[in-house]
């Protein structure tokens, strides 16, 4: 994330503020993945679970390279990707 005001709200338990700060901040950065998690977690604490759902599955995977690959969490596990069963 560019700023810690999402990541402060969020710590201060201010989770709607949160919400609509980070969500500017996914819409700018989709593949971002603090700005995901944030937002998932903060739709989790304020009861929306169908929205912390869809945030927190969609959220990209950084890869060991760490260059931007992001891969959504999502993807990978309908690829049946996620290690031994």
């Amino acid at each position: 994330m560019e700023s810690s005001v999402p990541e402060s709200l969020y710590n201060l338990k201010y989770y709607q503020d949160a919400i609509t700060k980070l969500n500017q901040f996914v819409e700018s950065d989709p593949n971002n993945f603090d700005s995901k998690q944030y937002l998932g977690m903060s739709y989790y604490y304020t009861e929306n679970y169908e929205k912390a759902i869809a945030e927190l599955t969609n959220a990209p995977i950084v890869t060991a390279a760490g260059h931007g690959d992001a891969i959504p969490f999502n993807h990978k596990l309908n690829a049946g990707q996620m290690g031994p069963r």
